[in-house]
């Protein structure tokens, strides 16, 4: 917040809408925390006797927040809505401070009340409902505090009445029919004036106590209370060029998908009446939660059955183009979108997708039943975001201890996974089935043939540029290439195979998106602007854009990573099954693991480790550095009791159990097995052989 000189047309601050309002969170806890626990202290000291003018101080600033709030809560009410970017202060709206007192909300609150009172007394007696009174509210649709009370006054059944109007062509002689515009214009004021209204409805109250509200709200938010209940038909039109709040949107989500209700009220969720009444109230009601992360990713924790349901044929989003396309940007939104500012949420939901669909596939009964093409394409972006933890999978010799169950289950899930690791964790049969799903779908497989591709010169570069004292150390990049590479392959083939006749048809449109996601990574690379595409993209067919696709992509070619877009995916599948004669089977985590329990029997432990030789190795663009193979040393890979591996294998009586080790232990074992010395004296003593099969 910072003063504006205006050159002597009044005193004005430039306030960031978003900024104060975290301050002002901010402070309200730090305030309440002091109180209670200054206060708590200032009694047990007077009751033993002991001074407590010491506390004092506490208090008194305690006191100043208290006096502080309200006036910071003025101004914010009356720049959340305004237009931001004031010239010279980005980001910032302009505040008028002769509007900041103690009198300015009080009388802003007593004539949003006068306003309510006159809109509702013309619906109750059946008048008009005339323009002057929407430009009155219109005149004031800055100022949250007048918002709030205005709403409060009219009360959500009159807001009720009042939209049914709107929906109407004929509600005051033909003021809607015979103009169009005016029922745009009355509505676009509802829609901005409530969505502040419940910005600042429910300020101070938990989760909890906002949920409860909401739900009262709308059980008066009817026109027939007894019979119809209800009626978010008329509501969700009002959501569009507003600003609702989060926790208004999730409710109102909930409360549409809720499983019992004493009416009907969904019955005219298809549309009705005139204007933006006539939509798919569905497709309003996603497209609103898709344009809030947040809420988004709420909804979906709270809608689990919904969310899996939803992306078969005869869920909610299925045989309506506007709806699916509406439906499946709120799951992205829920994923993707909530990663920057809710990670934790956006992981769970992401896993919940992930592990549903394992379940799907493993169930007889459902696993003929495939996803939409929306799903499929946001799969291929959810796997591109979990780049990293899906080959990390893939290629770890702690692989087996990685999630494996079909059954979602948040706290069990919660248990297996590393917290200071990105991305989820779950095993090779998770992803498999997560992308043998997703590139049933052209464009995803597009997507997938391109990152696998690049993927694997990607090793094949690192290889050829790495050095090293031991050549043997830069097996395991060779190794990791390879199962990457019969990872796809094995995916690419069960797909073609179970498509059937419409194989090559899918295989032309894999290639002809492949070379489109490529050419467009191409085109952004050397400057050029790139986009969601043109009528042949994904975003046109299904809703879902390939941004992270073309992100990593991009990422990969500014690190020299030639891509032939000539180069089928069939092609490129035989060229990478040809890299090994023989695919390694699961027993090369057991050679691996036999190998570490003969070297635990040998007293490993800090003060003796195995007789590895110093391996000097420096990967390109990396400085050189010697590794010895020594897990305490450098770098450490156990540097707490929390992931030291060793002592795992030791209590488990010497035989290696990476489903026996908690989360860090595992990945500070993968990453041990990864060291170039281990891989070296891998190599030297020909467990690379044998796990090819060639010993």
């Amino acid at each position: 917040m910072v003063r504006l000189d205006e050159g002597g047309g009044g005193d004005f601050s430039g306030i960031n809408p978003e900024r104060l309002k975290e301050t002002i969170g901010a402070l309200e806890g730090d305030q309440k925390t002091l109180h209670s626990r200054a206060s708590y202290y200032k009694q047990q000291f007077e009751r033993y006797g002991i001074p407590a003018t010491s506390l004092n101080g506490l208090l008194k600033i305690a006191g100043w927040a208290d006096g502080e709030l309200p006036m910071l809560r003025r101004r914010h009410h009356l720049a959340m809505n305004m237009e931001v970017d004031f010239p010279g202060f980005k980001g910032m709206a302009q505040v008028n401070e002769n509007d900041v007192s103690k009198s300015a909300v009080a009388q802003a609150k007593k004539d949003g009340r006068a306003l309510g009172a006159e809109f509702k007394k013309a619906l109750e007696n059946g008048d008009v409902v005339s323009e002057d009174l929407f430009h009155a509210l219109d005149a004031h649709a800055n100022d949250a505090d007048y918002l709030g009370s205005f709403y409060k006054a009219l009360g959500p059944g009159q807001v009720a009445w009042l939209t049914n109007r709107l929906a109407d062509d004929h509600p005051y002689g033909n003021r809607y029919a015979d103009n169009p515009d005016q029922r745009g214009f009355d509505r676009g004021i509802l829609a901005a004036t409530l969505g502040s209204f419940t910005q600042v409805a429910t300020e101070g109250m938990t989760p909890k106590q906002k949920q409860d509200y909401w739900n009262q709200w709308f059980d008066k938010f009817a026109l027939d209370p007894d019979h119809q209940g209800f009626r978010p038909d008329r509501l969700i039109p009002l959501l569009e060029g507003g600003t609702p709040d989060k926790d208004f949107l999730v409710a109102l989500g909930d409360r549409v998908f809720r499983e019992k209700s004493r009416t009907h009220e969904n019955q005219f969720m298809n549309g009705s009446e005139h204007g933006p009444w006539n939509d798919d109230h569905f497709s309003q009601l996603f497209t609103a939660l898709s344009k809030n992360p947040s809420a988004a990713g709420e909804w979906m924790e709270h809608n689990p059955k919904i969310v899996d349901a939803g992306i078969y044929p005869g869920g909610i989003a299925h045989s309506n183009p506007e709806r699916e396309k509406a439906f499946f940007k709120v799951l992205q939104a829920g994923t993707i979108g909530l990663g920057k500012t809710d990670h934790a949420l956006a992981e769970k939901n992401t896993a919940m997708l992930v592990i549903n669909n394992f379940h799907h596939q493993k169930d007889d009964n459902l696993k003929g039943l495939h996803a939409l093409p929306g799903a499929q394409v946001l799969y291929s972006e959810l796997m591109a975001k979990n780049w990293k933890a899906m080959e990390g999978a893939i290629t770890s010799p702690a692989q087996d201890g990685y999630w494996n169950s079909d059954k979602w289950d948040f706290k069990k899930f919660s248990k297996s996974q590393n917290p200071e690791t990105p991305g989820i964790e779950v095993s090779p049969d998770v992803w498999q089935a997560f992308i043998q799903e997703s590139i049933r779908e052209p464009h995803a497989a597009g997507a997938m043939s391109a990152l696998f591709d690049s993927n694997q010169k990607n090793y094949a570069r690192l290889t050829t540029l790495t050095k090293a004292s031991d050549d043997d150390a830069k097996s395991f990049i060779a190794f990791k290439q390879g199962l990457m590479g019969n990872f796809y392959a094995t995916a690419y083939d069960a797909t073609e195979k179970a498509l059937g006749d419409d194989a090559q048809a899918w295989a032309d449109g894999v290639n002809a998106f492949r070379g489109a996601l490529i050419d467009n990574s191409t085109a952004i690379l050397k400057g050029a602007a790139g986009g969601a595409g043109g009528a042949g993209s994904a975003a046109a067919a299904t809703g879902i854009g390939q941004d992270l696709a073309t992100g990593l992509l991009t990422g990969w070619l500014k690190q020299a990573i030639a891509v032939k877009p000539s180069e089928a995916p069939k092609d490129l599948l035989n060229a990478i099954k040809a890299l090994k004669e023989k695919k390694p089977e699961n027993t090369w985590r057991s050679a691996f693991s036999s190998k570490v329990a003969i070297m635990t029997e040998q007293n490993f432990d800090p003060r003796k480790i195995p007789d590895f030789e110093p391996v000097t190795y420096q990967e390109y663009g990396k400085k050189q550095h010697v590794y010895t193979g020594n897990p305490w040393g450098d770098p450490k890979y156990i540097t707490s009791s929390e992931n030291d591996f060793v002592k795992a294998i030791k209590d488990n009586d010497g035989e290696v159990d990476v489903s026996k080790m908690t989360p860090r232990q595992r990945e500070s074992y993968s990453r041990w097995l990864a060291d170039p010395a281990v891989v070296a004296k891998f190599g030297n003593d020909q467990v690379w052989l044998q796990v090819l099969g060639q010993k």
